[in-house]
């Protein structure tokens, strides 16, 4: 007995389980298979970074729709076969989105400000209760000092 057709024996008696409502066995089914199944929607897509969001709608299928499983081919077929139709449904998506984009609106959306992100304001707030913490350690003449020129010339030298 070759060991394709004891893991093809190992994932039908795992499919069973899962389909009697062990539903927890389900990434043992489809973990050997997600390596394959990322590369290959890797390829298929170009590299886009969406790839990853495509294999995890692919797994979302398979285990949402694990009841339509025939037994006709391997459980690795299978799967491509949702992968390939999940890219599939990708592509037309992007196209309808490329089409009804309306690119003269588009240039006119204000930009953000590159410059401003969550981790600069999480930077920007942390340094600032650092000062205050600092500022507030000092003696009231110092913090008085500080608050003048604070308010004198805000402005960094």
């Amino acid at each position: 007995m070759g060991d394709s057709n004891r893991s093809s024996q190992a994932e039908a008696l795992l499919i069973e389980q899962i389909l009697e409502g062990r539903r927890d066995l389900f990434y043992d089914l489809v973990r050997p298979h997600l390596p394959i199944l990322l590369r290959f929607a890797e390829v298929r897509m170009r590299g886009d970074p969406e790839c990853e969001d495509v294999v995890q709608q692919t797994i979302l299928k398979a285990f949402t729709r694990l009841w339509q499983f025939r037994f006709e081919a391997s459980f690795s077929t299978w799967l491509m076969r949702i992968a390939i139709n999940e890219i599939h449904h990708w592509r037309r998506e992007r196209k309808l989105l490329l089409f009804f984009v309306d690119h003269a609106a588009l240039s006119e959306l204000p930009v953000t400000d590159p410059t401003s992100s969550p981790f600069t304001e999480y930077e920007r707030t942390d340094i600032r209760n650092l000062i205050s913490e600092a500022i507030h350690k000092l003696g009231e003449k110092y913090q008085q000092v500080i608050r003048l020129r604070d308010l004198a010339d805000p402005k960094p030298f």
